[in-house]
């Protein structure tokens, strides 16, 4: 009886340690969840550039029923409308302070195109995410702070006024940061 127990003793060891690696591979690994989703939907400021997090996959329609391409490029297009309402104030912004010398509406709409369609394509999506247990989707939009103020100067001929729209567009995304949610 005695030698019946021992080679059991010599096997239990086995059998824990095989069936602990069999339930390691058959078991899903999981993504660990990134800082910036637990922020939620918004923008986020640092010195150096401008966040947006976009979510999608919450609605109507169960995520299940919609492929991953869609809820990922429904994100992306939540994090381009964050930033699209927050460089619509920031122009604003530069517009009560006069760093364009035009007073006209329908040219100052027609400036404002002009540097939205100047700074947005320089932004990008860094990073996306998919919450494995919601289906909900999360992408992270970024734009450095530079591409902002150099696409504010690119309509101005003279050097001088180059560098004031520069300055007055640092200073105002300054004051809109510090009032803003930061980054880190």
């Amino acid at each position: 009886m005695h030698r019946r127990f021992a080679r059991w003793r010599a096997v239990v060891p086995l059998l824990v340690v095989g069936l602990s690696l069999s339930a390691c591979v058959t078991q899903p690994t999981q993504q660990a969840e990134p800082h910036w989703v637990r922020r939620g939907e918004g923008v986020f400021w640092d010195v150096a550039a401008l966040y947006a997090v976009g979510m999608s996959g919450v609605g109507d329609i169960p995520t299940e029923a919609r492929p991953a391409k869609v809820l990922k490029q429904e994100a992306d297009q939540h994090a381009r409308a964050q930033v699209t309402t927050t460089l619509v104030t920031y122009v604003d912004h530069l517009f009560q302070d006069a760093a364009f010398g035009s007073n006209d509406a329908a040219e100052s709409e027609d400036e404002l195109r002009a540097i939205h369609a100047a700074i947005f394509p320089e932004g990008t999506i860094v990073h996306r995410w998919i919450d494995p247990f919601s289906g909900e989707a999360y992408s992270l939009f970024r734009i450095d702070r530079r591409w902002i103020v150099g696409a504010m100067t690119t309509g101005q001929r003279d050097e001088a006024d180059r560098r004031r729209v520069a300055a007055q567009a640092d200073a105002v995304f300054e004051r809109l940061r510090r009032q803003g949610t930061p980054w880190r």
